[in-house]
């Protein structure tokens, strides 16, 4: 069976062209506060799990429903400041809705690594525990996936990268957190039908 031709529905070559230094800044930094969190006082390591939805800024694409697992560190900077890195295993699915010509609707789905880099503002709640402010960029790999849910899709190295910024809240029991958070990427790829990902993802994690 043929495979699908990826191939971007617009071209996007000269806006890519026109962001470039702003995009590899920011891929930069990211990777930059990665590596760098080991210098800095580790103060708590947590694991979590939970479902994301996610679609596209391109039209006819709607929201559906994957999931993540991952960890989590909280490096405390100054006071209720922290600095909490993450790294996630996800899938994610985007399906384009409202095909006249087709009886089943085209779709990619994905499964990648995540890392987001987020700054959190700790804010103590009496009997209760805490509440943090989360916001960041973060940086993601599409490694495969399907099409059609028949067919393996190939994309360039450029497609699989994503990144753009990432902001939530996230509860604190003790030992246990659950976050909630919505994402919007940077970069348009074949995979999100052309378009931008905007995505929403709740989770439940326990801190060790």
């Amino acid at each position: 069976m043929a495979m699908p031709s990826i191939s971007l529905p617009f071209p996007l070559v000269s806006i890519f062209n026109l962001s470039e230094v702003m995009n590899n800044k920011i891929l930069l930094f990211v990777l930059i506060v990665g590596m760098s969190v080991s210098a800095k006082a580790q103060d708590g390591f947590g694991l979590m799990l939970g479902l994301n939805t996610t679609s596209s800024s391109t039209e006819h694409v709607g929201w559906s429903v994957g999931g993540f697992v991952g960890a989590s560190y909280d490096i405390q900077l100054s006071g209720p400041l922290y600095l909490q890195p993450r790294l996630q295993l996800y899938y994610e699915k985007n399906q384009y809705e409202g095909s006249l010509w087709s009886i089943e609707d085209p779709y990619y789905s994905s499964f990648g690594v995540m890392l987001p880099v987020l700054a959190s503002f700790k804010i103590d709640v009496p009997k209760l525990g805490s509440l943090r402010l989360n916001a960041g960029p973060y940086l993601q790999y599409d490694i495969f996936g399907m099409y059609q849910g028949r067919n393996w899709w190939h994309a360039s190295m450029k497609e699989k990268i994503n990144y753009g910024i990432q902001a939530g809240l996230q509860l604190d029991f003790d030992d246990i957190f659950i976050t909630g958070d919505f994402r919007h990427s940077l970069h348009r790829s074949i995979l999100n039908f052309g378009g931008f990902e905007n995505a929403f993802q709740v989770g439940v994690g326990f801190r060790f």
